[in-house]
């Protein structure tokens, strides 16, 4: 699936549903999407609000290593 593709409804809503098993943030509001695999740097999350509520975005993880020290 590329950016753009998007989940079915009944899957959309699971995720939803289940946002109350996503980490507090210490009392913040949850994140807008769900995270729902990865392959190496590569992670797939689907929004959950707004206007692209359903759509995919494939995301690079850069988040550590040799990634941080190249792109800050």
């Amino acid at each position: 699936m590329d950016i753009g593709d998007a989940v079915g409804a009944d899957e959309l809503d699971l995720l939803t549903r289940g946002r109350e098993l996503h980490l507090d943030h210490y009392g913040a509001t949850r994140l807008p999407f769900a995270a729902i695999g990865a392959t190496g740097l590569l992670h797939r999350f689907v929004e959950l609000e707004g206007p692209g509520r359903g759509r995919i975005i494939d995301v690079i993880d850069a988040a550590g290593g040799y990634a941080s020290a190249c792109l800050g």
